[in-house]
């Protein structure tokens, strides 16, 4: 039972699901200078997941692409970045919301 336990958690660790928070929110597959994301767009924050397999990923380089594709996806050109790291960039958009009518 406990080499189970491990092969599952195995597993999880290497999901693209991206944080609790958003796990019911559908992604949107965007491709920004050929690295895919998986954004999923919560209002006031959004999420970025790298799902493109690159060899020692640099934050510094990740940040701006996946920056772009929240851009591209929640139509808001104010963000700012809450956490980051090379797979996952979750973002707070400043723009005000649309209202329904």
């Amino acid at each position: 039972m406990r080499h189970f336990c491990w092969i599952i958690l195995v597993f999880c660790i290497g999901c693209d699901t991206g944080t609790p928070l958003y796990w019911p929110i559908a992604p949107q597959l965007v491709t920004v200078k050929g690295v895919q994301f998986e954004v999923r767009d919560l209002r006031r924050r959004a999420e970025a997941i790298r799902i493109t397999n690159l060899w020692f990923p640099d934050t510094k380089t990740i940040l701006p692409l996946a920056l772009d594709a929240i851009r591209s996806v929640t139509g808001c050109a104010d963000i700012t970045p809450l956490a980051v790291d090379p797979s996952v960039i979750t973002a707070r958009l400043n723009c005000p919301l649309v209202q329904d009518p």
